[in-house]
Order: C-alpha cells, then sequence, then structure tokens
C-alpha cells in the first residue's frame, strides 16, 4: 500500500461519515429529536474560549448553532478516515478470510462508536439513530471507494460520474446537516409532532417609557418575541411534550407529590417582569431579554409539600441534568 493509496482510502472514510449520517438524522428530525451526535456537540461546547464564544454569538447569533454542529460532523470524519485505511482491498477476484475478518472488525468498530454514540444521548430515539449510523457507515465506504478507483479499472463515462457524485455531494450533505434544527424543526410542524400552543392570557407589549431625553440606541423595554435572545447548549431541543411533563418534588418533605402540567397550570399564576442575561454577555453586550413570566412561585410548591424542620436547599434537577 502506497501513500497515494492510503490517501485514497483516507478520503473514501471521510465522505462516508456524512453520508452514512444523513439517514439518521432524517429518523431524528422525523421525531422532533436532537441529532445522534449532539454528545459531541456538547463537547464542541464545553472546550470553545468563551471570548471566542462570544465574539461568534454578537456576529452570527442563532446562527452560530449550526457551527457547533459543522465542527461536531468534522471531529468524526478524520474517526472516519482511519477506519477507511483499515479496510481490505475491494476488488480482490477473491475475498480471503483474513479480508473478511478486517472488513467484520471495521464494520464492528463502527456500531461500537454508534453505540458510545448512543449511549450519551438524551433520548431514545437519537440513540437509535447513532447505531444506525454505526450500521451505515461500512455500506456507505463501500460505495466511496468506489469513486476514486484507478484509471486502469474505471473510465469514461463511469469515470466523470463518480467524478461528479464525489466531493460536490459530500459538500451538499455537510450543508445539508448543518441546516439540521431548520428541516427538524420543520418536520415537527408537518407531521404535527409538538405541543399546540394556548394562550394562558391576552397580553400585549407595554409602551416604552419616555426617558426625557435622547438616548440614542435605546432598545425597548420588553424584548419583542422575534428578538428574543435564546442560546442553548442543544442545537436542536428534544421534543417535550406537555401531556408527559411532571414536576417532582421529594426529598426532605412530609407530603412529596407530582405535578402534572395540567396541574401546574391550575394553580395560582403569579406575572413578573423579568430581564434575562447571559452568563458570557459581555460588557455593553446585547445577549439578554425582557419579558413578562408567568408561573407559580416556589413557596406556593413548597406549601404542598410542608418541608421538614432540617430541610435548609432547594435542588433542581432538569430532564437535561
Amino acid at each position: 500500500m502506497n501513500w497515494r493509496d492510503i490517501n485514497r482510502r483516507y478520503e473514501a472514510g471521510v465522505w462516508a461519515v456524512p453520508l452514512a449520517l444523513f439517514p439518521s438524522f432524517l429518523l431524528s428530525a422525523a421525531f422532533g429529536q436532537p441529532s445522534c451526535i449532539e454528545p459531541i456537540i456538547e463537547i464542541v461546547y464545553a472546550y470553545t474560549p468563551v471570548s471566542f464564544a462570544n465574539v461568534v454569538l454578537n456576529l452570527f447569533g442563532p446562527f452560530a448553532r449550526p457551527l457547533a454542529l459543522v465542527g461536531a460532523i468534522a471531529l468524526i470524519m478524520p474517526l472516519g478516515g482511519l477506519l477507511g485505511i483499515g479496510a481490505p482491498p475491494l476488488f480482490d477476484p477473491k475475498l480471503h478470510f483474513r479480508e473478511g475478518l478486517r472488513w467484520v472488525s471495521e464494520t464492528a468498530a463502527a456500531i461500537g462508536f454508534g453505540i458510545c454514540l448512543g449511549s450519551a444521548a438524551a433520548t431514545s430515539v437519537s440513540a437509535v439513530a447513532a447505531v444506525l449510523a454505526g450500521i451505515l457507515f461500512s455500506p456507505m465506504l463501500l460505495w466511496t471507494r468506489t469513486w476514486r478507483r484507478s484509471k486502469a479499472r474505471i473510465a469514461g463515462r463511469r469515470k466523470v460520474i463518480g467524478a461528479l457524485l464525489g466531493t460536490p455531494l459530500v459538500t451538499i450533505g455537510i450543508l445539508t446537516l448543518s441546516t439540521y434544527e431548520v428541516w427538524s424543526t420543520l418536520a415537527v410542524q408537518v407531521f404535527s409532532l409538538g405541543n399546540k400552543v394556548h394562550r394562558i392570557f391576552p397580553f400585549t407589549s407595554p409602551l416604552s417609557r419616555q426617558p426625557g431625553f435622547p438616548i440614542a440606541g435605546l432598545e425597548p423595554e420588553v424584548t419583542p418575541i422575534p428578538l428574543f435572545y435564546v442560546n442553548s447548549k442543544n442545537t436542536t431541543e428534544p421534543l417535550q411534550l406537555a401531556e408527559n411533563w411532571t414536576l417532582r418534588i421529594t426529598g426532605l418533605v412530609h407530603d412529596p407529590v407530582t405535578l402534572p402540567y395540567s396541574q401546574l397550570l391550575a394553580l395560582p399564576r403569579t406575572d413578573l417582569y423579568a430581564t434575562l442575561r447571559c452568563v458570557d454577555n459581555p460588557i455593553d453586550g446585547h445577549l439578554m431579554s425582557t419579558a413578562l413570566w408567568s408561573g407559580v412561585r416556589i413557596s406556593t410548591l413548597l406549601s404542598l409539600v410542608k418541608p421538614l424542620a432540617n430541610a435548609n436547599t432547594i435542588v433542581f434537577h432538569a430532564a437535561d441534568q
């Protein structure tokens, strides 16, 4: 095996990664769940310097989130390249036992990586999608290995078709994967997978108060919904249906309780204007928004469970831990 052959095999493995991920992304989108590479995206978030993240967020806003997804794909592609190098030749007249064993080992490694991703997934659908991507890697590798066959073995029209299907197809695939949040949200709307919007009470944003003197660049006191700053460690939020959501209060209490969402809505409501600011908001930054928030006071919830005398701390556990 010379360096040219190694490079050709490596490229085939790299190209096979986005092609194997695409069907798994479709599966996750059909159920409105995060993609199978969300655990790797969390690693990208964790190790991105805060100063760089602030620049990206201020420049691109919500469009910065797909960059983390592209970064996660870029981290996986070299692993696919290494598997491509280790895969045996395709065009031997006979598939010897040793070469067959190498294909089995390569397939097992890809599926094992998918299982590892699945074990770190937040939802069962994302876990199944991760395993599916691992299963599909070897068939995609078999296909991408044919794109750069030697001139002695491929010529004429077939060579032209192979060249046309190569890099452009993978590039389109990566661009499509990077917009996963858009078309997964569209799938939720098309298949009516999400929660129905219920208006709890009529609300119109009040007019901003006049400061009495001109101030350049003054923003509305209540942020319009389309301009509300939203950021998350997830590139795609898992679909949480209201009928399946509950609040469970346990611990050092007399009467542990589990409240479904419908019962929470029936409890006394408190309305409060509040400004939420991102912890990474820089000086003169705009990573914040103001809105009228409605909810149940914690004191009301505590009165339901009657805390013990030695209870002094409240700990919140969310679905994303």
